[in-house]
């Protein structure tokens, strides 16, 4: 198993990392999981199977989905009942439930896997046990020293910006990405149509420090749209 491979399954029990079966993009029909950035979920279900899910852009909306959609035989029964009862038949599907990128009671955001719910423990259903980051949707990609010198702010210290969240520049504010990684190579993005903070409000057009997405080619960036964000520069 390569280093990259190990890194991927990091933080899961080791029972688990040869169980992982990743979910195929074509399979997942959430049209957020075919725009880069997001989670990665792993569900361990009660028939011992082990599913994965890359891309998650809302984690509590999708693993409600995933569960009501594929299992709920009467998904109008289920909504419709109490907490207690939705609790006790989720505990009937699933053991446990890990995922990246997300805040769990007092745990913060983390790259690697973390346990956000198992059956034998947790008294209140997956999807309520999860603080979201936000949900966004890359709009371009440009490497953070081209931006400098584009918006000629080149004396900006990121380890600075990463500690305050954001940094100012003639383009505007900056923000740091949930999921943003300092040990990786650093990019500016602009948020696309559909993205939103943590509150679920509208940030389209806001500037972010994020991090390539390692499964998606160059190519495949600028074949996607970017010419908001690029155009916006321009005009600078």
């Amino acid at each position: 198993m390569n280093r990259r491979i190990k890194n991927i399954y990091k933080g899961l029990p080791i029972e688990l990392t040869d169980k992982v079966f990743w979910v195929a993009m074509e399979f997942q029909t959430n049209s957020l999981s075919h725009t880069q950035g997001g989670s990665c979920i792993v569900i361990e279900y009660k028939d011992d199977s082990v599913l994965g899910y890359k891309r998650v852009k809302k984690t509590n909306e999708y693993i409600h989905s995933i569960l009501t959609n594929n299992f709920i035989s009467d998904i109008k029964r289920f909504e419709q009942g109490r907490d207690i009862e939705k609790l006790e038949e989720v505990k009937t599907i699933v053991r446990r439930i890990y995922a990246t990128g997300y805040q769990v009671q007092s745990k913060t955001i983390n790259e690697n896997f973390l346990e956000i719910w198992n059956s034998d423990n947790y008294t209140n259903l997956p999807w309520d046990n999860l603080k979201e980051s936000e949900s966004l949707i890359f709009e371009g990609l440009m490497a953070v020293d081209r931006f400098k010198e584009i918006v000629d702010c080149q004396a900006i210290q990121l380890e600075k910006c990463i500690t305050e969240k954001f940094f100012a520049t003639k383009a505007g504010h900056v923000y740091v990405y949930s999921y943003f990684d300092s040990n990786k190579d650093a990019y500016i993005t602009m948020a696309g149509k559909g993205s939103k903070n943590k509150s679920g409000e509208d940030i389209e057009g806001t500037l972010w420090l994020v991090n390539k997405d390692d499964e998606i080619s160059w190519e495949e960036y600028m074949n996607q749209s970017g010419n908001k964000f690029y155009d916006f520069l321009d005009k600078l």
